[in-house]
């Protein structure tokens, strides 16, 4: 372990083998989501010593756990790659809308989204937006389904204002998964010539569904979510 501090910022850094073969007492660093328990205290021990009774409290300096992904960081340079070669690349957003996250009400809540335009297309990366910023310390998961067949546009507002929106995913067959995202991770870019594929003609609607943690307390009392998940699509406009 090691450290260091500059005008802004005290730097520490530590490293151990990923599987230490000690099941007693380590845990193996792997692909999925770790969960990280660290501490710091603000202020430094007494005269720099690190004699017996010279830390400070434990409990002062305890940070709240924080999920990770260790090992995998998506690779978004690709998409700007893609871009200088005159590849289109376009955005749109899966998001909830004003969604209440409150102390009383339900962890799961979900919401149906029309996609924006006619195309087609393949998408070629994900990436988690937060909104307001603070909703990231309560979201889980995120997943978004594809709905096919789905025709009655006229029907997601009435779905959107019902409370038992997550029911109309089996009745509308979206058993697709699009994209699912966990706390502590970036995002997901595909391999090179690798996507999702969409097509509106067949798959105009998608569903997010957001799990979030169970709370004691919550800022304000509630939160006011609009979160979801930013696509990254190469796309093919359809002919008219």
């Amino acid at each position: 372990m090691s450290g260091h501090e500059n005008a802004t910022h005290t730097i520490l850094r530590f490293k151990r083998k990923l599987d230490t073969c000690d099941e007693k007492n380590d845990v193996p660093i792997t692909n999925d989501t770790m969960k990280i328990v660290y501490m710091y205290h603000d202020d430094e021990p007494k005269r720099g010593s690190l004699q017996h009774g010279s830390l400070p409290d434990p409990e002062l300096a305890l940070k709240p756990i924080k999920s990770l992904l260790m090992l995998q960081r998506p690779k978004f340079e690709r998409l700007d790659a893609k871009s200088s070669n005159d590849e289109t690349i376009e955005t749109f957003d899966v998001t909830m809308r004003n969604a209440l996250v409150s102390l009383s009400n339900a962890t799961k809540t979900c919401r149906a989204v029309k996609l924006p335009l006619d195309r087609q297309g393949q998408i070629v990366a994900f990436r988690p937006i937060f909104e307001p910023a603070l909703a990231k310390n309560y979201i889980m998961h995120m997943t978004v389904f594809e709905c096919k067949h789905f025709s009655n546009q006229n029907q997601i507002s009435i779905i959107n204002e019902e409370e038992e929106a997550c029911s109309y995913m089996s009745k509308f067959n979206c058993n697709n998964i699009v994209a699912s995202w966990s706390r502590g991770s970036q995002g997901f870019v595909y391999p090179n010539n690798v996507g999702y594929p969409f097509d509106t003609k067949t798959s105009k609607l998608y569903f997010i569904e957001t799990h979030y943690e169970p709370f004691k307390t919550i800022d304000n009392a509630r939160v006011i979510d609009n979160s979801g998940l930013r696509f990254t699509y190469s796309s093919i406009e359809e002919s008219k």
